[in-house]
């Protein structure tokens, strides 16, 4: 055991090398588990993915750097939450609403610096998420329209998103 664990937790020797071993061993099983989960879907293969196979090496890819970083099964769940907001393009914290975050795209209309899915028409208009709904039909296929929009009621404002199933019931 190294120096600084020992002044850490002293006489705990064994609690200490146990949690190291299961570390490891969710290490194991948590990349054992992705790639089992990975090929039941198909993504390492031309035929099965979108990408020709790439969208399974990716995944990989970050699962290692993600075991890599010894987190345990709770705090790999909440890097996992803010990692997907980063991706979709979510701030982590609130908007402001602040002048400083928004930049003109086209003649009078404003996006979010921090949410590329939040808009203004007009500096002072009232703003919007464009897809605060996204709805999906009952082949799978993911979609926003013009009601897929809602309008923010006030600042600091946290962007989310609501997929709404819509099937033959539910149009």
């Amino acid at each position: 055991m190294k120096p600084v664990m020992q002044k850490v937790f002293p006489g705990r020797g064994d609690c200490l090398r146990a949690c190291i071993a299961q570390r490891r061993r969710f290490k194991v099983n948590f990349l054992e588990f992705a790639k089992s989960e990975i090929e039941k879907m198909g993504l390492f293969s031309e035929e099965g993915d979108f990408y020709g196979g790439m969208t399974g090496e990716v995944l990989m890819e970050l699962c290692v750097v993600l075991a890599r970083q010894r987190y345990s099964g709770m705090s790999t769940s909440l890097i996992g939450y803010l990692f997907q907001r980063l991706a979709n393009g979510h701030p982590l914290s609130p908007l402001t609403g602040e002048e400083s975050e928004w930049q003109e795209v086209e003649d009078g209309k404003y996006q979010n610096k921090r949410c590329p899915s939040v808009f203004k028409d007009g500096k002072t208009g009232q703003a919007y998420q464009v897809d605060r709904y996204i709805f999906v039909d009952g082949q799978g296929t993911a979609y926003i329209t013009r009601d897929s929009r809602q309008y923010i009621e006030s600042f600091p404002y946290e962007p989310e998103t609501v997929v709404v199933r819509k099937d033959a019931g539910n149009v």
